[in-house]
């Protein structure tokens, strides 16, 4: 019997060290979450914007399109439903006519703004007012909204949709809101026209 213990031992030495069950040794560096870079906080422009009116505040587009299929007239109505010192909330609701059809009156959505956001890296603020990451600001016009004259900064450029290259301009006044205060649209290749006007500007009266 002592032999046997002897021998069970001296095999336990002799044996291969990688024969040896090992617990996986796990460093700290390959388990941590990588941080996240510190982005700028910088002021929402939409936040900036909306902000400025009074709740209740509301702005009506009317837009007329025609193309092969014969004219379609859509109408935009949004609304400023809530401010406070954190968010904005915009409220759009859209009605499509097309000829010999009843109206599609959609239901309205709300898009929040927050006051302030982390600027994402390698963009720039003044990108997040422009009507398209194309559009160039080619100068400076005025225009007769509902009876007042606005000074607006007229954008231009090119898109592309299913039918082709399309030229876009857009006006645009910080002092209406939601900015646009004309757009037009002009696909190339059939001649096709859209043209969208401002037709009612509601902001309520808060000093009394």
């Amino acid at each position: 019997m002592r032999s046997f213990a002897v021998l069970l031992v001296a095999t336990m030495i002799f044996l291969p060290i990688g024969c040896t069950p090992q617990t996986p040794q796990i460093s700290p560096v390959d388990t941590a979450v990588p941080k996240p870079p510190d982005l700028p906080q910088v002021s929402h422009p939409e936040y900036s914007h909306w902000s400025r009116f009074p709740i209740g505040t509301k702005v009506v587009r009317f837009k007329e399109a025609s193309n092969e299929h014969g004219k379609v007239k859509v109408t935009t109505t949004i609304t400023l439903a809530d401010k406070t010192d954190k968010q904005v909330v915009v409220e759009t609701q859209i009605t499509v006519e097309r000829e010999g059809m009843p109206a599609e009156v959609n239901p309205s959505f709300t898009a929040e703004y927050p006051a302030s956001f982390p600027l994402p890296a390698n963009l720039k603020l003044e990108q997040f007012t422009l009507p398209s990451l194309k559009a160039k600001e080619v100068g400076e016009e005025s225009q007769n909204v509902c009876g007042k004259d606005y000074t607006t900064k007229l954008y231009s450029w090119q898109e592309v949709n299913e039918t082709g290259p399309m030229e876009v301009k857009v006006w645009r006044s910080d002092d209406v809101p939601g900015r646009t205060v004309r757009e037009e649209s002009l696909t190339l290749s059939s001649q096709n026209k859209s043209l969208e006007t401002v037709t009612e500007i509601s902001i309520p009266d808060n000093s009394n």
